[in-house]
């Protein structure tokens, strides 16, 4: 929006200012940090300072949307952000691993921290949590009817679906394989194929 050699526009310069939040907001950060600007004018031109405040006061985390992991895993993996009294970014990002990590461990593979939903606003930090489920299940090309405790609705969990591939396998008495992609029109979903 703004160049070197081009024209000090103070329109462009906070239109600028709305794109530089705007990017660490789509980036993943839980809020869109205020952007300062600092104008020097020079002999030559003037040079603009930016300036972002990326640490915000932060005093808890509340968690939303979570069943399969408990909370006191979810609250451990952010104790440091909090012990902090304000948002660190690499502390933050820690975090979300340690939770997307706890929940794959469990078998929840592609569940954990949804940082676009997630917000801080008055020193709460609130982090949705999305645990996929099932949208649907296909076995026709197996060929053959087979009962799963898997169903549609339930949580995506690759081991609960593991399980049941081997008795499948055994049952027909041939290699069944799994395949699963997330549902394009609802993330939060998979459809299973065996």
């Amino acid at each position: 929006n703004i160049s070197t050699g081009t024209t000090l526009n103070a329109i462009r310069v906070e239109q600028s200012k709305d794109l530089l939040s705007k990017a660490y907001r789509d980036a993943g950060f839980p809020f869109a940090p205020r952007v300062i600007t600092d104008i020097v004018e020079e002999k030559d031109g003037a040079t603009i300072t930016y300036t972002i405040e990326e640490s915000v006061p932060l005093t808890k985390v509340a968690f939303v949307g979570n069943a399969a992991v408990p909370k006191a895993t979810l609250e451990a993996a952010f104790r440091p952000l909090v012990a902090g009294g304000k948002f660190e970014v690499v502390a933050y990002q820690r975090a979300v691993q340690a939770v997307g990590l706890a929940y794959a461990n469990a078998g929840f593979s592609g569940s954990g921290a949804d940082v676009v939903r997630s917000e801080l606003a008055g020193g709460t930090l609130t982090v949705q949590v999305r645990e996929l489920k099932i949208a649907s299940i296909d076995t026709a090309p197996l060929g053959k009817a087979v009962v799963l405790k898997a169903k549609p609705g339930d949580l995506f969990n690759v081991r609960t679906l593991g399980d049941e591939l081997r008795l499948i396998g055994n049952q027909l008495g041939q290699t069944v394989d799994l395949s699963f992609t997330q549902t394009p029109e609802n993330p939060g979903t998979v459809n299973v194929s065996f």
